[in-house]
């Protein structure tokens, strides 16, 4: 650029100075300050329009509020459906007549017969004859004769029913059960725990479950029987199921053991459920 033409050169001129002012930058730059000033205008117009639109808004909301008040709240009478309106009077014919009391109290009236006061007399001076001893136990004594009331049938004495007459009332007691579940005392092997410890070391056979491949271990078998009031045992059965022949082992042995003492009940032998435990020790080989 020429020395001349320097001083009354724009800037932008000058930084273009022998660069290609075609592809672009050189044109946004040189109409930088025409699209700010319309984007700061068209920014204006649209927040003035917003703000109209609010004035505008507000306006004709107090407008209608106020129609809303001068008018006030109509009522108007809301006419009743036909399943909701009320049911008319039933007319007095129709109404159901009340019995009155006294007609209900004759109603309940018991047949009576009049009091005479015994005068001696002869046969034919007598105008009401005195009430048989007959009529006398179905009818009550009254001022007057009234023969179409109920019959008096006498009040039932509730503690004559309960006695039978007698002035005691037996006390109601539960039936026994014929086998007792629980007893105050259980049955028991004669002579205690050490002769049952003996017992079974002389008849159970401790071999049957590791000849029959039981792994080891201890098992308990437990074993419910019947011991009635001599000591006769009965109704024997296994409640366990370990198997390797333990079970049958168990009922073989019990079925020997006839030496037991009955259980007690209320102070007396009664014949009653007994569960019988019997451990088998499978040991390692």
């Amino acid at each position: 650029m020429d020395t001349n033409k320097i001083l009354t050169a724009d800037v932008l001129d000058i930084v273009f100075e022998g660069r290609n002012k075609s592809y672009g930058a050189y044109e946004l730059r040189k109409t930088y300050s025409s699209r700010l000033k319309k984007a700061l205008l068209i920014t204006g117009l649209a927040v003035a329009g917003i703000v109209a639109s609010a004035a505008v808004i507000n306006n004709n909301k107090k407008n209608l509020s106020q129609q809303i008040d001068n008018e006030g709240v109509k009522i108007t009478e809301v006419e009743m459906p036909e399943e909701e309106k009320k049911p008319e009077p039933i007319p007095e014919e129709q109404k159901p007549q009340e019995q009155p009391q006294q007609q209900l109290v004759e109603q309940l009236q018991l047949q009576t017969i009049k009091s005479t006061n015994v005068v001696i007399a002869d046969d034919d001076q007598v105008i009401d004859p005195p009430p048989t001893q007959d009529d006398l136990k179905n009818l009550k004594i009254d001022l007057q004769t009234n023969l179409d009331g109920a019959v008096d049938k006498g009040i039932a004495n509730p503690a004559k029913i309960l006695d039978n007459g007698t002035g005691i009332i037996p006390e109601k007691k539960n039936p026994e059960p014929d086998i007792w579940e629980k007893v105050e005392i259980e049955a028991s092997f004669e002579g205690g725990p050490k002769a049952w410890e003996s017992f079974l070391r002389r008849n159970l056979d401790a071999d049957v479950p590791p000849n029959n491949g039981a792994p080891e271990g201890k098992y308990t078998v437990i074993v419910q029987f019947v011991v009635d009031e001599n000591g006769v045992v009965s109704d024997l059965k296994p409640l366990t199921h370990h198997g390797f022949g333990m079970e049958q082992e168990a009922l073989r042995v019990l079925r020997k053991a006839s030496k037991w003492k009955p259980a007690q009940q209320n102070g007396r032998l009664v014949k009653a459920y007994r569960r019988q435990p019997i451990t088998f020790e499978v040991a390692q080989n």
